[in-house]
């Protein structure tokens, strides 16, 4: 599969000149105003991946606002940047506080201990205490910056390192911890460990904000003249780099100390996937750092930033792209950070090679991550199926991840997988296209797929998103939106063409129950994974037939208004001018009170074909009756009989019948 490079109004990178080391051109921080505007990221935390939300997700501006629930005010912001430029001393800590924090700290020497006395603590005041403390120990690189986990896993670690940035961070933006504090911590960790640390606070998005815990450690870097340390923090966002570093020989001089850093353990760490979280962590933010320098010409130059990955290899790679694409307010533009890896990833596999399809996959996710990247690298429908068939394939091969991860012990986050599915509903979302091209099993030129083979992608991704229960809800939830959107859109098309609205729902209904039985018969000892095929189908539903019945539906749109009333108060009992919400309520209880138990695609098309059947009924006790009505009964039940027959053609039975699906799926290695 190869990806083809559209943008070609892209800085080209220049090559760097063989100097020797430049000292990075210092100048004071500029003194600006106080800034009240909340720069907080929108990255996942571990909370945020643990939560149901209740809302459903519609597309990727929602999800994002979802994520930004938990960001401060802008006064808290505010707050923050006085004590930066004035470094004033925290407000006076109660005794109570500060005793509860000392005797939480007894037994704590590594960033792990660290990490779970943070979580037993449940007051706020005193957790941020526990931090003030942390930084103005003897050792502050024990807590902060020490990973000694024997046998954990390095998700787990990763894990704990977000804990201990995110009690940073809220310790900085509620002003318990001030310049002063990350001075003195700075001061006694040294070059080498306050590099790290930089790298263990960027794993937490909001603290690379302007005003945030790393800009504050860039500084007491820089007022101990730690350059390197200094040049990671202020390159960890193109924010940073133009408050700090505005000309280009500054930045040049910076990237010389990220290349440095990222030579060196890439050295030490070598290919080892099991190596320790923390240094792992910081080469894999510095590599960011060097690919946002990069994008400004600035940093590698022209074909080192793909030697550097082949260096890393694939699955670093991925992670690094991922880890940005948790942040993407900072990293999401073109040219930028995350533009730059995935070009060089794109290279990568486009000229070919054993690790070709995981570099691909990289540069999959990459090109997903926000509308921008998908608009600037993947204008062609056949660049947007290569890259969805290319995430697709991923996440068929790494289904039980989702599993693994919620039933470890502990449980921990997973990185890439989240990011691919995130990447497959941004792009579902900006090209709706896309989905309604794999229900009706259409190929793409240049390529000429074989019949089934579009639907059978669309069956496993149903497997692996909407049917998986370990999957974040919020995920399931977008991907889920973007099926119902395509049912609106079909649903409001029926009155121009009924069959081929036929066609499409009949298939869908289809590819959701050839999922759902694969699912179900590859887990009959697993009831959850059963309860989440039988709540998607029960979504379904309920959205075609609230499509098929709302105002802008088929019978809506052409009854109007009155007539539209005395059917929906005939069959569901729904009030006049019923909500989207209020419908798909009616519909929910009329599937109940008619004995129909939703548990998989079959049951769902019994359920709109009895729906069908009763607005046609209730269409014919319309007074008076018109030839507009007539015309409407004679659309619903050309639906009715297409719907049915396209959902007998997917099905995978010995009579032959979704033979083609069938086929397909075969030849996929994949198991549900």
């Amino acid at each position: 599969m190869t990806i083809k490079k559209l943008d070609t109004t892209k800085p080209t990178p220049i090559a760097r000149p063989t100097t020797t080391k430049q000292p990075i051109q210092r100048q004071p921080p500029p003194r600006r105003p106080v800034n009240t505007r909340d720069e907080l990221s929108t990255g996942r935390g571990r909370a945020l991946r643990d939560a149901i939300p209740s809302a459903p997700m519609s597309d990727v501006q929602q999800l994002r606002a979802l994520r930004a629930q938990s960001v401060k005010a802008g006064a808290a912001v505010s707050k923050l940047n006085a004590g930066i430029a004035a470094g004033v001393t925290a407000t006076a800590v109660p005794e109570a506080v500060r005793q509860k924090a000392e005797q939480n700290l007894e037994m704590v020497s590594s960033t792990s201990q660290f990490a779970h006395a943070l979580e037993r603590e449940t007051d706020p005041a005193v957790r941020d205490e526990m931090v003030r403390q942390a930084l103005n120990s003897d050792h502050p690189e024990l807590y902060l910056a020490a990973g000694d986990v024997p046998g954990a896993t390095i998700n787990n670690e990763l894990d704990e390192i977000s804990t201990v940035s995110a009690a940073v961070d809220h310790a900085v933006r509620s002003g318990a911890v001030t310049q002063t504090d990350m001075n003195t911590a700075v001061e006694k960790m040294g070059p080498d460990s306050a590099a790290l640390f930089i790298g263990n606070l960027s794993i937490e998005g909001n603290n690379r904000a302007l005003g945030g815990a790393v800009e504050m450690a860039g500084l007491a870097a820089r007022e101990q003249g730690f350059e390197q340390a200094e040049a990671l923090a202020f390159t960890s966002t193109d924010s940073l780099i133009d408050k700090y570093y505005p000309t280009d020989a500054q930045q040049k001089a910076a990237f010389e100390h990220v290349e440095a850093f990222v030579e060196e353990w890439d050295d030490r760490l070598g290919a080892d996937e099991n190596n320790p979280a923390i240094p792992h962590n910081a080469l894999q933010f510095a590599l960011g750092s060097a690919a946002r320098l990069t994008a400004r010409g600035n940093g590698y130059g022209p074909g080192e930033l793909e030697e550097e990955l082949k260096e890393l290899g694939p699955r670093f790679t991925q992670e690094t792209i991922a880890r940005l694409g948790e942040a993407t307010r900072f990293d999401g533009r073109v040219p930028g950070a995350i533009d730059s890896l995935a070009d060089a990833a794109d290279a990568i596999a486009t000229a070919g090679g054993d690790k070709a399809d995981e570099f691909r996959v990289a540069a999959s996710i990459g090109y997903t991550q926000t509308p921008q990247l998908i608009h600037e690298n993947l204008e062609t429908e056949a660049e947007q199926r290569e890259a969805l068939e290319s995430l697709n394939g991923f996440l068929a091969d790494r289904r039980d991840q989702f599993g693994d991860a919620a039933n470890g012990d502990p449980p921990y986050s997973l990185l890439r997988d989240p990011q691919a599915i995130e990447g497959i509903n941004n792009l579902l979302s900006a090209s709706p296209q896309l989905l309604e091209d794999l229900v009706n099993d259409r190929s793409y030129e240049p390529n000429i797929l074989k019949p089934g083979e579009s639907q059978a992608t669309l069956v496993q991704l149903l497997e692996s998103i909407s049917f998986n229960p370990n999957v974040p809800a919020e995920l399931r939830e977008q991907f889920q939106g973007n099926i119902d959107r395509l049912m609106e859109r079909t649903m409001a098309s029926v009155a121009d063409d009924p069959s081929a609205a036929g066609r499409t729902i009949g298939q869908l209904l289809g590819i959701v129950q050839t999922a759902g039985n694969r699912v179900i018969d590859a887990a009959d000892d697993n009831p959850e994974e059963g309860s989440a095929v039988r709540d998607f189908a029960k979504d379904v539903t309920s959205g075609i037939i609230g499509a098929a019945l709302s105002a802008t539906g088929p019978v809506g749109s052409i009854l109007g208004g009155a007539v539209l009333n005395q059917v929906l108060d005939a069959v569901f009992q729904a009030p006049p001018g019923p909500s989207d919400a209020e419908l798909r309520s009616k519909v929910d209880q009329w599937l109940a009170d008619n004995g129909i138990n939703v548990s998989s695609g079959e049951s769902s098309f019994d359920a709109i074909n009895r729906a069908l059947d009763a607005t046609i009924e209730a269409l014919r006790d319309v007074k008076p009756m018109t030839q507009a009505i007539r015309d409407q009964m004679e659309e619903l039940e050309t639906l009715r009989d297409v719907v049915g027959s396209s959902y007998s053609a997917t099905q995978l039975s010995e009579q032959g019948a979704g033979g083609e699906l069938a086929g397909a799926l075969d030849g996929r290695d994949d198991k549900p």
